[in-house]
């Protein structure tokens, strides 16, 4: 029987990643339980190499999901004229303003 993940968005490359992770945990569990011995790629390639890499990408996206919402909340601030100053540079021009209107 054939099984496929499909990667519909970034987000689900972690999802099939969890899926296989999983997948590959039953299969070493039932070789082991089996006399045999976990399953591990012809160069070296196992569950914890898979395992690390997930977190990995897992991280990564969130990084750049975090980066994008960034962006965004900058872009809707800078049309609407709030954003378009360092918090500092804000702080100065009001203490500037309060100056020159006394």
């Amino acid at each position: 029987m054939s099984h496929t993940i499909p990667i519909m968005d970034i987000v689900s490359n972690v999802t099939t990643g969890e899926e296989f992770k999983s997948h590959l945990t039953d299969v070493n569990a039932d070789r082991v339980a089996g006399g045999g011995m976990a399953l591990v790629l012809a160069d070296g390639y196992s569950l914890a190499n898979l395992t690390t890499d997930v977190a990995s990408v897992a991280t990564a996206i969130t990084t750049q999901e975090d980066l994008d919402n960034a962006i965004a909340t900058r872009s809707v601030g800078t049309r609407t004229g709030w954003a378009c100053r360092s918090p500092m540079r804000a702080a100065r021009s009001h203490r500037h303003r309060w100056r020159h209107s006394s």
